[in-house]
């Protein structure tokens, strides 16, 4: 006779019928169970998945909830995916531990969610390591869906993000291509307001400097010291878990699991950190910029030029 090995998720009290009003079988370990008739998924049949993580499809992901190893006989049914399969015949091997449960569901090690294949993260579905969300590929986010590291926010492409849907760096704002944007869907760089970059240009046009078209074009700026100052702007600090304060540590309980959190830094306080450790030349390079305006300068930076 075929027989299947499996898992199966019921409720803390062993039921299996979790969303219906019905009452249904109570799984007990070394118990054998049987139905009689076709086998129809959802229908009839005893219902388990092959791989543990797939039942957290059916049921909540709660440590309470019971998780059982079984063996199927004879005969089975499946979805079209094969996730979920029915059998007219199971018995109850053992009941995993929690623990146990996450080492089957994982391919990595400390996780506390499902399908994981790194270090350490808390949600599910992470390719990389300590994160507290889900759907990451990279390391240390704490958001969502993100591709790089570092990102306090959702779906980023790039790395130490504080807001959502940048394909830039060190962005506090939503829909950056550029770098070190505060505002939104800047496609440049170190911007306070939103939509700088223009639209429908066939032509390099002038790069706009201090709120005014520059003699200057977008190569000449990325080109310039000045640019490559601003790349030893972070406005993110990763703080460790022995750095934390108790407030701190309430405010990001996932630090438990990522051993630390993201401190996003206004792009002032940051950019006058790196300030205070350039020498004399390299600030002058700020002041030799076309168009130099020492009050916007002072607005966005909070660096105060004579």
């Amino acid at each position: 006779m075929l027989i299947t090995k499996g898992y199966k998720v019921t409720k803390p009290n062993g039921e299996c019928r979790p969303d219906s009003s019905k009452p249904g079988i109570i799984y007990e370990v070394g118990k054998t169970y049987e139905v009689q008739g076709k086998l129809i998924i959802c229908e009839n049949g005893i219902h388990f998945c092959q791989k543990v993580a797939n039942c957290f499809a059916y049921y909540d992901f709660n440590p309470e909830n019971k998780v059982f190893e079984i063996e199927a006989y004879g005969d089975l049914v499946s979805d079209d995916g094969n996730i979920k399969n029915a059998a007219s015949k199971v018995k109850v091997i053992r009941q995993l531990t929690w623990g146990e449960m996450l080492d089957l569901a994982n391919t990595g090690s400390g996780n506390t969610g499902i399908n994981n294949a790194g270090y350490a993260n808390a949600g599910n579905d992470n390719a990389g390591n300590y994160n507290a969300g889900n759907y990451n590929a990279g390391n240390r986010n704490a958001g969502y869906a993100n591709a790089g590291n570092y990102n306090a926010g959702n779906y980023n492409a790039g790395n130490y993000n504080a807001g959502n849907r940048n394909a830039g760096n060190y962005n506090a704002g939503n829909y950056n291509a550029g770098n070190y944007n505060a505002g939104n869907r800047n496609a440049g760089y170190a911007n306070a307001g939103n939509d700088n970059a223009g639209a429908f240009n066939t032509l390099q046009s002038p790069y706009m400097l201090f709120n005014k078209p520059s003699s200057w074009t977008y190569e000449n700026f990325i080109n310039s010291r000045a640019f490559q100052l601003l790349q030893q702007v972070n406005t993110t600090q990763w703080i460790a878990d022995y750095q934390m304060s108790e407030e701190e540590k309430k405010l990001y309980p996932y630090y438990v699991t990522t051993k630390g959190y993201i401190k996003n830094i206004p792009f002032k306080d940051a950019f006058q950190n790196a300030w205070h450790n350039w020498t004399k030349d390299s600030q002058k390079e700020f002041k030799n910029l076309p168009n130099f305006d020492a009050v916007i300068f002072e607005e966005i930076t909070g660096v105060k030029i004579d």
